[in-house]
């Protein structure tokens, strides 16, 4: 799943659409995700994340990766704080989305059968 936010989207109207995705096909929550922030201008705040962690707590066991393309090189920060608050999720950065794609391929051809990435 790859979501591109711009640059008037905020945390709460991402954390809106990702919750109202999921609600109608549960399935995603055992997709990778891609996020591209690079030209949001929106945080997300840490309840932000609580509610689509709560969300996801019913998702699949993992492994399932969320990759984060952003120029923010301490980003992988926030990161590690997301890493604890969802089960089975590793949440990583790339610089675009062609090494986000690369990231997840790499990914998981070392852990198992992969999962379609798919654009929306």
């Amino acid at each position: 799943m790859i979501l591109t936010m711009g640059e008037d989207v905020t945390g709460a109207v991402t954390t809106r659409h990702i919750l109202q995705l999921t609600a109608r096909r549960p399935e995603l929550k055992g997709w990778d995700w891609v996020h591209d922030i690079r030209h949001s201008s929106g945080e997300a705040g840490n309840p932000d994340v609580v509610e689509v962690a709560r969300a996801f707590a019913e998702s699949p066991p993992g492994p399932t990766w969320t990759v984060f393309v952003t120029e923010d090189r301490n980003f992988y920060l926030w990161c590690k704080v997301m890493d604890a608050q969802f089960r089975g999720r590793v949440h990583l950065t790339a610089l675009t989305v062609y090494e986000a794609e690369e990231q997840l391929d790499a990914l998981r051809a070392l852990n198992g059968p992969s999962r379609a990435l798919s654009s929306s």
